[in-house]
């Protein structure tokens, strides 16, 4: 269950970042050097959000 939820919870960290990176910071082809480069920059923020989730998540379940 708990494997299922971090996905999930990665996959929306994700999409959101993409999401910023073309509407709401307003980056284009120029700026990103490529027509979907936002995705590619999108995978940085997702694997550090998914690592920071995980790390805080284990910290305070193996708490005694």
């Amino acid at each position: 269950m708990a494997t299922t939820a971090y996905t999930a919870i990665a996959v929306v960290v994700y999409a959101l970042t993409a999401m910023i990176y073309r509407y709401v910071l307003r980056y284009g082809q120029a700026e990103l050097k490529g027509k979907n480069r936002y995705i590619t920059l999108g995978i940085g923020t997702f694997i550090f959000a998914w690592l920071a989730a995980l790390t805080m998540t284990y910290t305070i379940l193996s708490l005694h």
